[in-house]
């Protein structure tokens, strides 16, 4: 009875706090809904460059076809959700895409909550919950048209993490494959993921190898997550494959974990030593941390100048809002909404990493947040979960430290969450962004689309080569995701000279990237 009382005090306070991101989220359609400069055809425009990203693959999918070379991201697994939606239900393709993340972040809270109750503080879950789904670095990259990765990105690291840490306070035999197919979930709906996972794994390894090394459930879960990173590097990381990818991992994990089920011998101590020697030789026979090593000198080695053999162009990245270093107070509001709230955070979750040892499986997000500091302000979002569970515990371990009255702890209790809740949804309630192109732009490329064929191109800067593409249906030379010297040197230089000079130039950008394309190299590093 009690076990029952405890799942449906864990769903209702997921609910509650599912509908409140929900409802925060919504605050921005309700201000925006008389503002026609902000709709197409009817329906709100995304809020960001790289949804239309997304959005041309999923156009692309229901028309059933897209050009050679067109950068398409056909079959993306996010371009792919939204297919089936409009396949399966009679909503259009615009409303789909604009609200998504409205309904798949506030996801969050469950995972917080299921954390929470590891550590017995239902209570001080229900705070991270609420906390979780609207703190300033989060909601402004799960808001209404941001169609993105980010609206699941943190999520799926907690269901990971929480299912590690439910395989640590248990022995049921589920929670030994769950974490992989977790990890599956996550390298097929963000491949970029891959490198957070793979820090997750080491170091629920040295968390095993250091307190629990006797265990063999830990090594056998171990053995099922390396097949999905494992399988994952091998093939490809290509986002456009994906979905073969996934269905691959799933398939494998069915197989070995029927198998074991059967055959309880097969991951003995023994059998599971041979094929995790196995798998590391491959893992770093297929080059298992070059993916990490180039993402460390994106975003961490950033120098002022990226050479070729021929050229010297300016490192784009330090011009990219969201990758450029994040300063101490904008680190703090958008972290916490207020240096008091990080403060008893902070002093929360070292509470919790000294209390609840399997807690020390989060570092991971927390290092990941901390790069926003040289790395990238979009970062923060990873640490904003840790912040909400910090600050939630820390009321419920401060309040303990009194010999208060239930009701007087309790109210005490309520106040500060309130409080803290409050200014954070001040945040959701002012956060007011406007839609990447406005009305009169998409008019304008729409009817750009009827003069133009789909091999056509359009010179622009890099910001609106999605939104072109999407809107338009033409080739662009660069976009949010080649924006580098070597794309953008030819377009910058067309747009500023004379029309004839820039006529020219373009015939030849064009000409010499399309012969580069069919022979699949870059124009520069030819």
């Amino acid at each position: 009875m009690h076990k029952v009382s405890v799942n449906c005090k864990i769903l209702l306070i997921f609910l509650a706090a599912y509908l409140f991101g929900f409802a925060a989220r919504m605050l921005w359609v309700l201000w925006a809904k008389d503002m026609p400069e902000f709709y197409f055809n009817g329906e709100f425009m995304l809020t960001t460059n790289d949804a239309y990203y997304y959005a041309e693959g999923a156009r692309d999918m229901l028309a059933g076809f897209h050009q050679q070379n067109d950068f398409s991201p056909f079959n993306h697994p996010i371009s792919t959700i939204v297919f089936y939606i409009c396949k399966i239900f009679p909503f259009k393709i615009e409303s789909v895409m604009f609200y998504m993340s409205v309904f798949l972040a506030p996801l969050i809270a469950l995972p917080v909550v299921l954390i929470s109750n590891e550590f017995k503080a239902l209570k001080a879950g229900a705070v991270a919950a609420f906390m979780s789904v609207i703190l300033p670095s989060y909601l402004s990259r799960t808001s209404p048209g941001y169609f993105d990765s980010d609206m699941l990105n943190v999520t799926f690291a907690l269901f990971i993490i929480y299912f590690l840490i439910r395989l640590l306070n248990t022995n049921e035999q589920k929670f030994i494959v769950l974490p992989s197919l977790f990890v599956s979930l996550y390298l097929w709906w963000y491949q970029s993921s891959y490198a957070l996972i793979l820090s997750i794994f080491f170091m629920f390894l040295l968390y095993t190898l250091v307190f629990m090394r006797d265990r063999l459930q830990n090594y056998q879960a171990i053995f099922f997550m390396f097949i999905s990173i494992v399988s994952s590097n091998v093939f490809t990381k290509d986002p456009l494959i994906a979905n073969k990818i996934l269905i691959l991992n799933l398939a494998v994990i069915a197989l070995f974990f029927s198998l074991f089920c059967k055959y309880k011998n097969l991951l003995s101590a023994r059998n599971l030593a041979i094929f995790l020697t196995l798998m590391l030789a491959i893992f770093i026979y297929f080059g298992g941390f070059d993916f990490i090593t180039s993402k460390m000198g994106i975003y961490v080695f950033k120098g002022n100048e990226i050479l070729s053999d021929k050229f010297h162009f300016i490192n784009e990245h330090n011009f990219i809002s969201e990758v450029k270093s994040a300063s101490h107070l904008y680190f703090i509001y958008f972290m916490s909404g207020n240096i008091l709230i990080l403060l008893a955070a902070i002093i929360g979750y070292l509470l919790l990493c000294l209390k609840f040892r399997p807690f020390l499986l989060t570092l991971p997000m927390l290092g990941l947040g901390l790069l926003s500091f040289f790395s990238g302000v979009r970062f923060v979002m990873y640490v904003t979960p840790l912040v909400a569970l910090g600050f939630g515990y820390f009321l419920h371990f401060f309040l303990n430290l009194f010999d208060l009255r239930n009701s007087i702890k309790n109210l005490s209790f309520l106040v500060f969450a309130v409080v803290a809740i409050a200014i954070n949804l001040d945040f959701a309630y002012s956060y007011r962004p406007k839609t990447v192109i406005s009305r009169d732009e998409a008019v304008v490329l729409d009817e750009l689309k009827k003069l133009t064929k789909r091999d056509d191109y359009v010179f622009s800067w890099w910001d609106y080569g999605y939104a072109i593409r999407y809107f338009a249906d033409v080739m662009t030379l660069n976009d949010p995701g080649r924006q580098g010297g070597e794309n953008n040197y030819f377009v910058s230089l067309a747009l500023r000279k004379d029309e004839a000079f820039s006529a020219k130039l373009a015939r030849v950008a064009v000409t010499y990237n399309d012969i580069s394309l069919e022979q699949n190299v870059r124009p520069i590093d030819k």
